[in-house]
């Protein structure tokens, strides 16, 4: 059949809704339950910051935490819980969770060494760079530039 009214099928508010279809002068009728759209899954996209020195806080610039919902939809949402983060040297698992779902991503503490080490020496006409290695991974931890040196007037 392709030649019918519908009506009744108002799904913009939850409850029960009893749908009418009228056809060749003939009616029935039928109910329907409208239902809220549930959370199905997360994804996240990483915040800026995902290598930590020990002593740091966690920092959720830039991540966003997008949900998908059982309608198919998806949107950006806020009050979300971030929990994993010790500050302890090594890989810190984080989760997010919102409305019953999670994610979850690594980030990496270190400990840097306590000396500079210099890996580019500066000159009169290019900056110079010097890091500190991590205790535990042996990865660059810090990583600083070290300003030109200035030209050393000699007198003659």
């Amino acid at each position: 059949i392709y030649d019918y009214t519908l009506s009744g099928a108002n799904t913009s508010s939850i409850g029960t809704k009893t749908v009418t279809v009228l056809t060749d002068g003939k009616t029935t009728t039928f109910t329907i339950t409208v239902i809220a759209a549930s959370v199905e899954s997360i994804n996240v996209t990483l915040p800026n910051k995902v290598e930590y020195i020990v002593g740091d806080s966690f920092d959720s610039t830039g991540m966003v935490v997008m949900a998908k919902y059982t309608n198919g939809k998806s949107k950006e949402v806020s009050g979300y819980e971030v929990s994993g983060f010790t500050g302890e040297v090594g890989t810190n698992i984080i989760t997010v969770t919102y409305e019953g779902q999670t994610y979850m991503f690594a980030v990496m503490v270190h400990d840097p060494e306590d000396e500079w080490v210099t890996t580019i020496e500066s000159d009169c006409s290019h900056t110079g760079v010097r890091v500190k290695y991590c205790k535990d991974c042996g990865k660059i931890a810090i990583k600083e530039t070290v300003a030109m040196k200035w030209h050393t007037e000699i007198v003659d």
